[in-house]
């Protein structure tokens, strides 16, 4: 997967909104915050690649 360079900022931008939602709602378990950002953002990027490969068929 090779992704642009305003991907890149748009994910991290993402990771770093979706940390701070997890950090203020759970307000502790620094850890599981950046796990569930993690994986928020893991989806984002498959559901993507995802819609990405369906337009380009």
């Amino acid at each position: 997967m090779k992704f642009s360079n305003f991907e890149l900022k748009f994910y991290a931008v993402l990771f770093f909104i979706f940390l701070f939602i997890n950090l203020v709602i759970s307000k502790n378990f620094f850890i599981t915050s950046i796990l569930r950002s993690i994986i928020s953002i893991a989806v984002i990027i498959i559901l993507n690649t995802t819609i990405k490969a369906v337009i380009n068929k």
